[in-house]
């Protein structure tokens, strides 16, 4: 492994431990305060774990009474901010760490250039900050990165402050020049961790509540925080023949992605466009479905997204209107079987 990770920070409820392999990037997933950015100072060199210990390439960052200062872990991070010196131009910014490691004027130059041209960014070369838009400075903060020739790099939110139009050509290069590159990367995103992260941890309360392959993780999420995040309603159950039992004690159809035994804990997660709103009591009395009461109506371009008992289904305005219902009103939700999907709670 490039990276063993473990760490505890009593005052942060900071304790986790991770692995990355060389070349290999891992998304960071989790709400605000999970503890992502002591994550990232921890491994930066920024903050001091009360235990632990943690290996790059075989090197100790820290342990056993050993701490490696920051200026000789070759980690470099990136945040959404591109931060670059406002009174050097792009080259000389580039430039900066291979001139910090000792190299001359000369290299310090050939190798900025050489990661300008790689992020597309050449033309850019002669230019100071205060001209560059978002998405270039981006690239320049991209490449100075790089040019420090980094071990490991910690990405922090990286895409969140570009705008719509110039996030998809960034993510785009970023999976071009994060190959065969170990990488932390920290994101909300979850189109950033699947087109950028071989595997994915999610952090809450300072602990790792998930990880695995990151399709795996946001398509079969065990967590409420990943199923939302997935853009997924996520139900918790035990196995049934025809699907699952809720843990309040509703049958629902489902089908299996595997062979699951019966009586077997599971999840099971759908799209919230899958979930059918129905009238509580319907013309016959029917009473399919999970009950529920309207929380919150939130109108979604041409869709409206309706929030009820933990779940939330999208749905056209005129079937609200065809419902009568507002907030407070019971409903019925019925999810489709064909796209519930059951799968074993870890």
């Amino acid at each position: 492994m490039s990276l063993r990770f473990e760490a505890a920070l009593a005052a942060r409820g900071f304790d986790v431990s991770l692995e990355a392999a060389a070349g290999e990037t891992v998304a960071v997933l989790g709400p605000n305060g999970a503890g992502k950015s002591t994550l990232l100072g921890i491994l930066a060199g920024l903050l001091r774990p009360d235990s632990g210990s943690a290996t790059l390439d075989g090197d100790t960052l820290f342990g056993e009474g050993e701490w490696m200062p920051p200026h000789r872990r070759r980690v470099a991070m990136l945040s959404q901010e591109a931060l670059l010196f406002p009174h050097l131009s792009s080259r000389e910014n580039v430039a900066f760490g291979p001139r910090s490691a000792g190299r001359g004027r000369a290299a310090s130059r050939a190798a900025a250039d050489r990661w300008l041209d790689e992020v597309e960014a050449a033309d850019l070369a002669e230019l100071r900050p205060g001209r560059l838009s978002g998405g270039q400075a981006q690239r320049v903060a991209i490449a100075r990165a790089l040019a420090a020739e980094p071990r490991l790099l910690l990405l922090d939110e990286p895409l969140a402050a570009l705008d719509l139009a110039v996030a998809p050509t960034i993510r785009r290069m970023l999976r071009r020049v994060l190959e065969r590159r170990t990488a932390l990367l920290v994101t909300h995103e979850p189109l950033d961790a699947l087109a950028l992260a071989d595997r994915v941890i999610v952090l809450d309360h300072g602990r790792v509540v998930e990880r695995g392959p990151t399709a795996e993780v946001l398509e079969r999420p065990q967590q409420a925080f990943t199923a939302e995040l997935a853009g997924l309603n996520l139900l918790y159950g035990t196995r049934t023949v025809d699907g699952l039992r809720t843990e309040d004690g509703h049958e629902l159809a489902a089908s299996a992605a595997e062979e699951i035994a019966i009586g077997t804990a599971v999840a099971a997660s759908i799209r919230p466009a899958a979930i059918e709103v129905l009238e509580a009591h319907g013309p016959t009395g029917s009473v399919a479905g999970l009950p529920a009461t309207v929380a919150e109506l939130e109108p979604r371009g041409g869709t409206v997204r309706l929030r009820a008992g933990g779940l939330f289904a999208d749905l056209a305005p005129g079937r609200i209107v065809a419902l009568g219902i507002g907030e407070g009103s019971d409903i019925r939700l019925l999810p489709s079987s064909a796209e519930l999907t059951v799968y074993p709670r870890r």
